[in-house]
């Protein structure tokens, strides 16, 4: 179990670290939301009560194995240690909600937590606060002081809700005893000191209940360590943020479902493989830090991804206790999410740089750096779907290489770059639907195959491969249909060609990925894809006359039939040419002739072979012609923003 032995790791070098302003939760602990705060004096007297703002209820809970993985059908007996819910620690729930007790009059939960709590104060590991909390709990009414204080409502009898309407008392009432009660047990001195922030109390907890479960828990060996130590029988959830309740191991109690799932290989739970519960704890509360701090989200809904209603249930984490968690989070989420530039979502170096540079000089760039992915595969469950452990050096040389060959022009108005579009960008330009009109459109596409996408993506970048083929396909099949876009086709374009043109250079082929127009190419796609640019020129450069016309904002003909001219490209051209010789009549004669200058060059650069017979020149082009069009295009639109006149004739240019 290689991630179980990196997280354990982790968990040693990581656990007093406060990156991100949030510390890995310590064994026999989780973090939880509390809904009133309570404050006792250290004689375990009441001193006030409030609600706690949503913004402000994080706490750290001491629990238990069972408390941990209670359901509502067992969570009545199953109480957490310190700070819980206000049924487990009211005594005085039968006088206010007489529908929360059993047949004997008595709150079964109330008794357990306190049980809990003496057994806890009476043992060596007992801490000044829990006792405070213990006399408050056994000798106050806490329902009786959260009414005087305020808090809760009730009626002149002391029933809470008081409304006179049976029903809504009652769902008032069973709101309330959920509220998650969090204390604060006043010094001698008067000064506030919180359950849950106390690091003596606690260590105390963790003591006392590692101690209690290595007497009385089940004792075998441990899968991980290679140790025989104490192995729970369940483990932990709440995992990942938004599958609460899928866990990493899950484990059946019942003997039905274990012959089910193992057949007759085994005839015993305790055959399968154990995880000890100091083991199981470390690395559920490492992988939640992790995630919780340092993950990114591969969500089709994701923000940052230019999409609708988030949905994430895949995570990637990618760490290395050498470096400062902050700088591998940043070149990942860089990489994935990137940073907007119009509707693009781009990714550029400087995280990179700084990372390579904190590390170029010393070991660290030798040690062994771990990404790995999870996900809920169903709401019970969750998965490692991708794990790879690789050198620091390796992971920034394959992201430096990365940036270096899927890189192009990305431009606005104001504006234009060399960047490299970010994976998320990839996955939606390659298999997402334009969806919505003007600042509200996106590009829509199905959450499973997005995730699927991006992890594909994400798995050559670090092996240093090409680009997937189909995605390849995908990108350029959709820069090939313009017409099905209104405000995407230009970013699908762009990142189309720095994809096409990562693949060429991965596969050696650097003729045709220059960044620059590339005269001297003999590639029949590409010179079909710099013929395309041209003829777009034509027709655009008459619209742009016709600023105030009826069709001055049209599609031009070489868009309509843009998708027709990949798949046939000569006869389409033929079509194509008759259908512009209204529009070349109307250009000045220095503009057409300049046109015809430079058809005629493109043209006398196909070899003979290529265009010996229509079988040979009108099979559908490969990807790298849409680099052949967007170069002409630029160069086109970059001399008729510069309008130099012709350096050899002297001609009007276009």
């Amino acid at each position: 179990m290689p991630l179980f032995n990196d997280l354990l790791r982790t968990y040693e070098e990581e656990k007093d670290s406060d990156a991100f302003n949030e510390k890995i939760v310590p064994v026999a602990h989780e973090y939880g939301k509390a809904g009133i705060q309570i404050t006792i004096t250290s004689e375990g007297e009441f001193s006030g009560a409030a609600a706690v703002a949503k913004d402000n209820g994080k706490t750290l809970l001491a629990i238990t194995e069972e408390s941990q993985s209670r359901t509502s059908g067992a969570a009545k007996t199953r109480p957490q240690a310190v700070n819980d819910k206000l049924i487990f620690i009211a005594r005085d729930v039968a006088k206010h909600c007489d529908s929360f007790v059993d047949k004997s009059g008595e709150n079964v939960s109330y008794m357990a937590y306190k049980k809990q709590l003496e057994d806890w104060c009476k043992s060596e590991y007992s801490h000044p606060k829990a006792k405070a909390i213990l006399k408050y709990i056994k000798e106050n009414d806490v329902i009786e002081d959260l009414i005087s204080a305020g808090v809760l409502e009730a009626d002149k009898n002391g029933m809470l809700g008081g409304t006179g309407n049976i029903d809504k008392d009652r769902k008032y009432q069973k709101t309330s005893m959920a509220i998650p009660v969090r204390f604060c047990v006043l010094s001698k001195d008067g000064s506030s000191r919180n359950t849950w922030e106390d690091v003596t109390l606690i260590d105390s907890w963790t003591a006392y209940y590692t101690n209690l479960r290595d007497r009385n828990g089940h004792k075998d060996l441990d899968g991980v360590t290679g140790r025989v130590e104490d192995v729970p029988t369940f483990h932990p959830k709440k995992v990942l943020p938004r599958a609460a309740n899928a866990k990493l191991i899950s484990v059946s109690t019942s003997e039905n479902a274990l012959m089910n799932f193992t057949g007759e290989r085994f005839t015993g739970e305790s055959q399968r493989l154990q995880v000890g519960y100091d083991t199981s704890q470390k690395v559920h509360n490492t992988l939640r830090w992790l995630i919780n701090t340092q993950s990114i989200k591969i969500s089709a809904g994701d923000p940052s991804s230019n999409g609708g209603k988030e949905d994430c249930t895949r995570y990637m984490i990618c760490w290395d206790s050498s470096f400062k968690a902050s700088e591998i989070y940043d070149v990942g989420k860089e990489l994935f999410a990137g940073s907007r530039f119009d509707n693009e979502f781009v990714s550029g170096r400087e995280h990179l740089k700084k990372a390579i540079y904190c590390g170029a000089k010393s070991s660290q760039m030798e040690t062994g750096l771990t990404v790995a992915a999870f996900d809920a595969a169903t709401s019970g469950r969750f998965t490692m779907v991708f794990y790879q452990k690789m050198l620091a050096r390796e992971f920034f040389e394959r992201l430096d290489d990365w940036y270096e060959k899927c890189a192009w022009y990305f431009e606005n108005r104001q504006d234009c770059a060399v960047s490299s579009p970010s994976v998320f960008m990839l996955a939606r330009c390659a298999f997402g639907t334009e969806r919505g009109k003007n600042r509200q459109s996106y590009l829509d596409i199905d959450g499973k195959l997005f995730k699927e996408t991006v992890q594909d993506i994400a798995v050559h970048i670090l092996n240093g491969q090409a680009l997937p083929e189909h995605i390849v396909r995908a990108l350029v099949t959709q820069a090939s249909e313009p017409m099905k876009f209104d405000a995407y086709h230009e970013p699908i374009l762009r990142t189309a060609c720095a994809a096409v043109r990562q693949r060429l250079l991965v596969r050696r082929q650097e003729g045709e990925a220059k960044m620059e127009l590339n005269r001297e190419s003999t590639d029949r796609s590409y010179l079909f894809g710099r013929i395309l640019a041209v003829e777009d020129a034509i027709e655009q450069n008459v619209l742009d006359r016709k600023r105030n016309g009826s069709d001055s904002d049209r599609e031009t003909n070489a868009r309509r039939l843009w998708s027709a001219y990949v798949n046939h490209p000569m006869t389409t051209w033929q079509e194509l040419k008759n259908l512009l010789l209204p529009y070349e009549a109307q250009l000045p004669a220095g503009s057409r002739v300049f046109y015809q200058k430079t058809l005629e060059e493109i043209v006398s650069r196909f070899e003979d072979a290529d265009m010996s017979s229509l079988t040979r020149s009108n099979r559908a082009l490969d990807p790298q012609y849409l680099l052949g069009f967007y170069l002409q295009r630029r160069e086109l639109k970059m001399r008729r923003q510069t309008k130099q006149p012709d350096q050899n004739r002297g001609q009007e240019q276009p």
